[in-house]
């Protein structure tokens, strides 16, 4: 494993040269996991909290974009069976831990099933919300901003596209998603002096979805 040269955040870069350190010192017995957003107990990046505390309030909710985008998130109970697993079974390598891609409508639509919500979703195209002042979250620098999870980023084709097969060939297995989006709310619930994530307004939402049926109509 050659050092990383090229350009890119601190963390990537220490994360691939740790990788590589270890593989000089350790060699083929090493395994190396690579999860995708970890969601669940203790998360504090509130990209899946927001949609799960939004969408409950019902009522109509903007889905931007045509909703074929990519997700990929992975539990962290999950991550750490693997982990166990690869301990107990010498599992050795690489190994992805993305869990299985969905498109960004399923995503909503699970966030929706596992609340028992009864919202709905209107879609929105990327210039039609870029016009009226939302901007996604890798334009705000943000993990938790109008839009959490929806990434279309034409620059970087990959992004939620990972895949994990090779784990699941192991014999990795993953929690359903209502379990995670329940450990998400437990915690969000339980924990005191969390202010809740709400960077996109009850009132600018309801202005872009009036600008949006007047437009059709």
């Amino acid at each position: 494993m050659e050092a990383w040269n090229g350009s890119g955040r601190p963390y990537n870069r220490n994360k691939a040269e740790s990788e590589r350190g270890l593989h000089q010192i350790i060699g083929d017995r090493l395994t190396i996991v690579r999860p995708g957003p970890i969601k669940g107990r203790r998360d504090d990046t509130p990209d899946l909290l927001t949609w799960l505390l939004r969408v409950p309030e019902g009522g109509e909710h903007i889905a931007p974009g045509d909703g074929q985008d990519p997700v990929e998130i992975v539990d962290v109970k999950d991550v750490g069976r693997f982990l166990a697993m690869a301990i107990e079974q010498s599992l050795h390598g690489i190994f992805n831990l993305t869990g299985k891609s969905m498109s960004f409508r399923e995503s909503l639509d699970a966030c929706k099933s596992a609340t028992h919500s009864d919202a709905t979703f209107v879609g929105m195209p990327q210039q039609f919300l870029h016009e009226h002042g939302l901007e996604t979250d890798v334009v705000l620098h943000t993990f938790a901003g109008n839009f959490p999870l929806w990434r279309p980023d034409p620059n970087n084709p990959g992004l939620f596209r990972v895949s994990s097969e090779k784990a699941f060939k192991s014999g990795w297995r993953r929690r359903a998603f209502a379990e995670t989006a329940f450990d998400c709310l437990n915690d969000f619930y339980s924990a005191k002096n969390i202010d809740r994530p709400n960077f996109l307004s009850g009132a600018k939402e309801k202005e872009v979805l009036s600008a949006w049926a007047h437009r059709r109509a």
